[in-house]
């Protein structure tokens, strides 16, 4: 049994603190949903479904981008989008919620959470041109217990289509930014 997650919470910019709830509350199309193991579900699991049945032009979550605006994840393919991220980077944004709680959030809610956070507040500096239309964007992501003690900082890394106005990738790394991507 996955242990249920009470303390995490996000902190962009060491000012901002996010927490799932207020994710929720953003996200009027997400049903109130909990799995058996207790993990509150923030991601509508039509939505998903769509995803998982290879419908492209799908989105996930709207987002408010420093630098661009209104920007989608959609469900996308293997080269951008929600698809993408989970083909290649689910395992990782797994493996930061396993290291630093033990489980108990799902990977997707954790990392559209993080995704959004990062690109409407990003760090200093950022987002940076990738050429071609991409920018990075990257900020802290601190990590708390239910005591609210730090328990890890990441700088994932997202990379967005200034041009589609749409998220191609995001990826957890630990110490800066991948600008470069996948």
């Amino acid at each position: 049994m996955r242990k249920k997650l009470w303390g995490i919470g996000l902190a962009v910019v060491a000012a901002i603190v996010f927490t799932p709830q207020m994710a929720s509350a953003a996200t009027t199309t997400t049903p109130s949903v909990q799995t058996p193991g207790g993990a509150r579900v923030l991601l509508n699991p039509i939505t998903i479904g769509s995803c998982n049945s290879g419908l492209g032009d799908v989105s996930v979550q709207r987002m408010n981008a420093a630098s661009v605006g209104t920007i989608d994840l959609f469900c996308g393919d293997s080269k951008s989008g929600y698809v993408h991220i989970r083909d290649r980077h689910q395992k990782d944004w797994q493996t930061v919620i396993d290291l630093t709680h033990g489980g108990g959030t799902l990977w997707d809610d954790f990392m559209v959470a993080s995704t959004s956070q990062i690109v409407s507040n990003p760090s200093a500096g950022y987002p940076k041109s990738e050429g071609s239309g991409k920018l990075c964007y990257t900020a802290p992501i601190v990590i708390h217990d239910p005591v609210t003690k730090t328990v890890s900082t990441y700088h994932p890394t997202v990379i967005v289509s200034q041009n589609r106005k749409l998220v191609i990738t995001s990826f957890p790394t630990k110490a800066a930014p991948n600008c470069t991507g996948d």
